[in-house]
């Protein structure tokens, strides 16, 4: 007869046990879902050979026949030799440590549970394993007496060998990695239980009572669900961040983004910080919201965004990050800004389509004028040479718009300031075109830019509002509540803006408009002269945005000031 509470004992035992062994086939089927992150596969090996260790010695206890439960025993032995070999390569895999993988030493270490295994299967047939076996009971359970042999132990010893390497591991990229640490010490701290419980109750001596190592594993189980669901530990796993570390990640000069499978954000170096802003509460957030936009991941493209005090265009060029197995662990997404080399192709072919149809228009004009006028039998030439005066002086104006972009882009960038917008523009609509009939209605509020290039802008902006019409020109000032400005993206909509409407009651030719919108010029759709494009890289120099629509002949929208200057201007 057993004592009361040797049964609740036993019982104990029982039940922790065989929760143990279904707590991990539940957490492996979980893992395995998982298996394309690094070191899943692994892992997922390695639990398996636990719950199989836990479910032979739980069905085990129940058995007093020395056959059945000799059998159970060496299934329960067999689970556990496939348990060191599969967490070490998880912990290679996890971690990212290709100089400890090779595939010599795989083939090394796998001869451990394959000779353990064979060892086990044949031990009813000879003593290198254990002797003196018999059952007794404990506690009102049925466990195994033996004497382990030093092959017995030796077996034990290098798997304890094998599952500390692999703790060690772990600890190292804790160490090295502070953005993986929690994740890494919870993997670490998981395995120790387990590793202590092996070594102590499988040590000489340790025999006729019941194996409690099973349930070391419960705390384990905890441990490895906290790390895998509450922290995430599959997505962040640090082989991403330590293979784009072999590509030199931190010394490269452009903005790099390493991205995790489910497209949030695993590191970043110090060009991307700079350019998007990037902080450490940008880790594990999304990339569109680092960004500001979507990225696509399986493709080149070229995207527009705000970024670095201003609104810049980046060719984008994703690329898969790949373990030594050739398993992709993570992308590395590139952005090389183009936007000057954009930027300056948009000005070529502006320019080169001035250059081939105004001036060449207009100076057949004025030859073809002054010819007449030369040959003009009665000597009244007045209408000729009026005509060739007016396409003269348009050659002029256009000259002196050149110079306006030309004054406007050597100061670029040089400034960034507050301008109160009210007194800004009645100077600025005023200095522009003295004579013309205008008036401004502001509300008190001012912008981030630069007064050169935004004065630039408004003016060239005026004339070319003014340009098809005598009417008054009316500008209106008002604040917006938050308001995408451009592609910039939500990075771009999280700010407040300020709208200015340029208003005379007539529409700009639909071919003008078509062109600004496009950015680039074609043979129907084309701007008049480069007014309209002074206005439109002034207004973008200064991060806004030239908008055409039904409420006014044409819209600027610029950031408002009292944001954060890295979401405001270029």
């Amino acid at each position: 007869m057993i004592g009361a509470w040797e049964s609740v004992i036993g019982d104990v035992v029982l039940v922790g046990t065989l929760v143990a062994a279904v707590g991990l086939a539940t957490f492996g089927g979980v893992v395995w879902r998982r298996h394309d992150v690094p070191g899943a596969k692994w892992l997922t090996a390695s639990i398996a050979g636990q719950a199989v260790f836990c479910g032979a010695i739980g069905v085990g206890f129940l058995f007093g026949d020395l056959g059945t439960r000799l059998a159970l025993d060496i299934t329960a032995w067999v689970g556990l030799s496939w348990v060191p070999v599969p967490y070490l390569g998880f912990t290679v895999a996890y971690s990212g440590r290709r100089d400890l993988s090779s595939h010599t030493a795989g083939r090394l270490l796998l001869a451990y549970p394959i000779a353990s295994t064979a060892i086990m299967v044949t031990a009813p047939f000879h003593e290198l394993l254990w002797a003196d076996v018999a059952v007794v009971r404990q506690f009102g359970l049925f466990t195994v007496r033996h004497q382990l042999t030093g092959v017995g132990i030796a077996l034990i010893g290098t798997g304890l060998l094998i599952v500390l390497i692999g703790v060690v591991v772990l600890a190292e990229t804790a160490i090295q990695y502070e953005r993986y640490r929690t994740e890494a010490a919870t993997l670490v701290a998981s395995s120790l239980p387990a590793t202590v419980a092996t070594g102590s109750l499988f040590a000489p001596g340790a025999t006729g009572l019941p194996n409690l190592v099973p349930l070391s594993y419960l705390p384990q189980l905890f441990a490895f669900w906290y790390a895998v669901v509450r922290t995430d530990a599959f997505e962040y796993a640090p082989a991403a961040r330590r293979a784009a570390a072999d590509g030199s990640l931190d010394r490269l000069s452009f903005p790099v983004v390493l991205v995790a499978l489910d497209r949030t954000v695993i590191d970043f170096n110090e060009a991307a910080a700079e350019a998007f802003g990037a902080d450490a509460d940008s880790i594990r957030s999304p990339l569109t919201e680092l960004v500001g936009r979507a990225v696509p991941l399986d493709e080149e493209t070229t995207i527009r965004v705000r970024a670095a005090d201003r609104r810049r265009r980046f060719a984008v060029r994703p690329a898969p990050v790949t373990n030594r197995s050739g398993t992709t662990v993570a992308h590395s997404v590139a952005f090389q800004d183009v936007t000057l080399q954009r930027r300056r192709e948009q000005r070529l072919d502006v320019l080169n389509r001035v250059l081939r149809h105004n001036i060449r228009n207009d100076l057949n004009v004025v030859v073809g004028n002054v010819r007449l006028a030369r040959e003009s039998p009665s000597g009244d030439s007045a209408a000729s040479l009026e005509a060739a005066e007016r396409r003269g002086q348009a050659l002029i104006e256009l000259a002196e718009e050149a110079r306006r972009v030309e004054g406007m882009l050597d100061v670029l960038g040089d400034r960034h300031e507050r301008i109160e917008l009210r007194s800004f523009l009645a100077e600025a609509v005023e200095t522009a075109q003295p004579s013309a009939a205008s008036s401004v209605e502001s509300e008190s509020v001012a912008v981030w830019g630069d007064e050169v290039v935004l004065r630039t802008a408004v003016g060239s902006l005026e004339k070319t509002v003014r340009r098809e019409t005598d009417n008054e020109l009316s500008v209106r000032v008002t604040a917006r509540p938050a308001e995408a400005i451009g592609d910039g993206g939500t990075r771009g909509a999280r700010r407040g803006t300020v709208a200015v409407e340029f208003d005379t009651g007539e529409s700009l030719p639909e071919h003008e408009v078509e062109a600004l919108r496009a950015g680039t010029e074609t043979a129907l759709n084309h701007a008049t002269g480069l007014a309209p494009w002074t206005a439109r890289w002034g207004v973008e120099a200064v991060g806004g945005e030239l908008r055409f629509d039904r409420e006014a002949t044409a819209t600027l929208l610029l950031p408002r000031a009292g944001c954060p200057k890295s979401d405001a201007a270029e």
